[in-house]
Parts: C-alpha cells; sequence; structure tokens
C-alpha cells in the first residue's frame, strides 16, 4: 500500500526586527571661557587747552618779570657810582613794578640797609636780595581759626559786589562739615535778587542747614534768628552772608555796623571771625 505523501508546510518567513534606533546623545555643551580682564588705561594727560592756558599765563608774567629786571639791569649798567639819585630810581622802579606803595617801601629799605654799597651795584645781587625779601612778606604762616573760644562760633563775611563771597561761604561749610562741625548759614543777604537760594544751593551740596528770611527783610534779623537757632540746638559754627558794599557807602556799612551789634546781643563775642572776600585782580 502506497505511503501517504507528507506535504511540506512552508516556514513561515522570519518578520526582521526593525533595528532600534540609535539615541542621540546630546552635544557637549561649550564651557564659557572668562572674558579677559580689562586693563587699567593710563590717566589721561591734562587737556591741550590747560596747557596752552598755563603757556599764556607764564608768558605774561614772564614779560612782567622781564620788564623789571631789564629796568633794574639798565639802572645799575648805567651809573657806576652808588649815590641817592641811584637809590631814588630803584626805589621808582619798585614802585612802578605794581607791587603796592607799602611793599615797595618795605623792599627799599630792606635792601638799602642790609645790602653794602659794593653789592648793591650788582644787578643779581640786587634782585636776588629782593626775590628772597619778597618771600618773607608772602610766606606769613596761616593763623587756624580756634573755634573753642565760642559755640556756636559766628563767622561774618563781607565784601564789595561780585567777589565771591556766598561762593566762598560754600567752600568754608564743606570744609567744616567734612571735619565734622555742624555748620548752619545765615542768609543775610536779603538785597540781591536770587542770592538767599544761591545760598541755599550751596548748603544741600555741604549738608547743612540755612536760616533764610524774605528778600529785602532786614539782615540783622536774620543774622539773630540764625545764632539763636545755633545756640538752641548745638551748632558749632554758624556763618552769615551779607549784601556786597563799598566802603564809601555810609547807609550800607552802617547796616553791617548793625549786623554786628545784633550778633554780638545774640551769643557774646559774636562775630567772633570777619572774613573780607577781596578779588585778587583788583589792582592792590
Amino acid at each position: 500500500m502506497p505511503r501517504p505523501l507528507i506535504s511540506a508546510e512552508p516556514v513561515p518567513a522570519a518578520k526582521a526586527e526593525p533595528a532600534p534606533a540609535a539615541k542621540a546623545e546630546p552635544a557637549p555643551k561649550a564651557k564659557a571661557e572668562p572674558a579677559p580682564a580689562a586693563k587699567a588705561e593710563p590717566a589721561p594727560r591734562p587737556a591741550a587747552a590747560e596747557v596752552e592756558k598755563e603757556k599764556t599765563l607764564r608768558e605774561g608774567l614772564e614779560k612782567t618779570r622781564g620788564g623789571f629786571i631789564s629796568r633794574i639791569g639798565k639802572l645799575f649798567s648805567l651809573k657806576k657810582e652808588i649815590d641817592d639819585d641811584l637809590l631814588g630810581e630803584l626805589e621808582e622802579a619798585l614802585f612802578t613794578a605794581d607791587i603796592g606803595p607799602l611793599t615797595a617801601n618795605k623792599l627799599f629799605e630792606a635792601v638799602r640797609v642790609k645790602l653794602s654799597r659794593k653789592q648793591l651795584g650788582d644787578p643779581d645781587v640786587v634782585w636776588k636780595a629782593l626775590r628772597e625779601m619778597s618771600l618773607e612778606i608772602l610766606n606769613v604762616p596761616a593763623q587756624k581759626l580756634d573755634f573753642s573760644r565760642a559755640r556756636p562760633f559766628v563767622i561774618l563775611v563781607a565784601g564789595v559786589n561780585g567777589v565771591g563771597k556766598t561762593t566762598t561761604i560754600g567752600k568754608l561749610a564743606s570744609q567744616y562739615r567734612s571735619q565734622g562741625k555742624r555748620v548752619l548759614l545765615a542768609a543775610a543777604d536779603t538785597f540781591r535778587a536770587a542770592a538767599i537760594d544761591q545760598l541755599a544751593v550751596w548748603a544741600e551740596r555741604a549738608g547743612c542747614e540755612i536760616v533764610r528770611g524774605a528778600e529785602g527783610a532786614d539782615p540783622s534779623s536774620v543774622v539773630f534768628d540764625a545764632v539763636r537757632k545755633a545756640k538752641e540746638e548745638d551748632y558749632d559754627i554758624v556763618i552769615a552772608d551779607t549784601a556786597g558794599r563799598l566802603h564809601t557807602q555810609v547807609g550800607l556799612m552802617e547796616e553791617l555796623g548793625k549786623v554786628r551789634r545784633t550778633a554780638a546781643k545774640a551769643a557774646e563775642g559774636a562775630p567772633h571771625e570777619s572774613f573780607l572776600v577781596l578779588d585778587a585782580t583788583t589792582g592792590q
């Protein structure tokens, strides 16, 4: 009997497994490099304008200085004999040098007394002597204020118009504040427009208080109120601003005298110091 045929079953094809997708690795983060430290720039040199300004000043002074030296040199080169006429011409040269009559006379007398007749004939020696004596006159030791004399210490500031009284007060207030003093400003210039406001700005900048009155008010009353406030609130210094005036203005000078008397009523010995502000360019 024939064997039954065995039918071969087809082997199912193996399904291809998909290859696992490769995971993307995160890109490494770039490290931030520290910024290079900025090199310190050298301090800027003085502006060309400042250099030119100093040069102009030196040239101007050189003309005056050279003229004075030249005149003395000619004075002694023309005359060999030292006599009273020659000394008179030397005195005239000093007076015309615009140093003031008192200073000129003081220098002349010092030269005449200190130097021998032989030395007086040498212009270099004379100039050296004048220079040394001028330095002696100018090198006067500054006197410091003794604030321990009074509390409050009252300072009265006066001067002609436009010389910088109010600005000077601002500088003084700032200086005294830096020394740890309690400063009170008195706006006693009640005449000039905006003078009170100007002093108020300086008071704010210096970090101190101010006593102010209305424009046209009696300046004596402002000073009195300021000194009284300083005594009550334990201030160290009172600086009183005043209106500009000339010494020939009798009424204004009497007003200044009244301010002083009123300050003395408010505090014994006040004002304890008076500052006269001058313009250095106003002749003698």
